[in-house]
């Protein structure tokens, strides 16, 4: 498995994100205790308002396929969203015992 991250962008609209960040939580709940999610979290001292997660899945498009089913990309709160994949060169060991 290799490990990927997706960057998330927001509407600028934190009552509407807001509305429907229990039903994300709840999907990214899921993709963890699948073991296709290895962190989850907003970007705080980004210009402008988006989250980061990273996967441990086989493809770019198995985590395009994902993120296609998560509330946020399906009730519009994300506005773009990009994806790579990352080759962890320290703590790599870490990733590999979960």
């Amino acid at each position: 498995m290799a490990i990927y991250t997706l960057k998330y962008q927001y509407v600028d609209d934190v009552g509407f994100v807001n509305e429907h960040r229990p039903q994300h939580r709840e999907y990214l709940q899921h993709l963890f205790h699948q073991g296709h999610l290895l962190a989850a979290g907003p970007l705080v001292d980004d210009e402008s308002a988006g989250g980061l997660l990273l996967f441990s899945v086989e493809s770019k498009d198995r985590v395009t396929e994902l993120a296609t089913k998560d509330p946020f990309v399906i009730r519009g709160v994300v506005v773009s969203r990009h994806v790579s994949e990352w080759q962890v060169a320290f703590g790599k060991e870490r990733f590999e015992s979960e």
